[in-house]
């Protein structure tokens, strides 16, 4: 599970060149004008992006077979903008996606010079990811406190999730790192 916005620790991409008897082709990486082209497809219901900064590639597998690949560190389903000045981002609620109730359709788009599908029966040019991001959108709420000027103080900080229908408290982060002077 991962907030809105937050990166994933990895996200691996990887598609198998097919010949039209769906054998492993071997020769795919290396005719570079031939060679399908891969794009991200967004969702199709949620205005929320999945951001992707790095481009895959087509390479020789262990097997010597054409594969195409993208690793990504920085991937991430973006929070849903209704506003962004620059200085202020606003931002609303919506999801949770992937988490028993509301699912997303993020994928892939093929294609190429030769005729390129992701069914050798039919023309499909879209094909939906087989794994969707669990993502939830979730806020860090700053209680309130009184003391002593000069003292040391322990700030009440909790972390919320939105459910759907209301912000709910989070049980499942343990940790948090922050960087202190950013937020004082």
């Amino acid at each position: 599970m991962t907030y809105l916005s937050q990166p994933f620790d990895k996200v691996e991409i990887g598609v198998a060149a097919l010949n039209i008897n769906g054998d492993k082709v071997k020769n795919h990486h290396f005719a570079s004008d031939l060679r399908a082209k891969f794009a991200i497809k967004q969702d199709s219901k949620v205005d929320n992006k999945l951001r992707i900064e790095e481009t895959g590639h087509w390479q020789a597998n262990t097997d010597g077979t054409s594969g195409w690949k993208l690793i990504d560190d920085n991937a991430a389903v973006m929070r849903h903008e209704v506003k962004n000045t620059g200085a202020v981002i606003t931002t609303k609620e919506n999801g949770p996606f992937n988490i028993g109730g509301e699912t997303t359709d993020y994928g892939l788009t093929i294609s190429g010079v030769d005729p390129v599908s992701f069914d050798a029966d039919s023309q499909q040019t879209e094909e939906d990811f087989a794994s969707q991001p669990k993502v939830q959108y979730g806020r860090m709420v700053m209680g309130s406190l009184g003391g002593v000027s000069g003292s040391k103080f322990t700030i009440p900080l909790r972390i919320e999730y939105w459910d759907g229908n209301r912000f709910a408290l989070t049980l499942d982060d343990r940790t948090l790192l922050t960087d202190d002077a950013q937020y004082l």
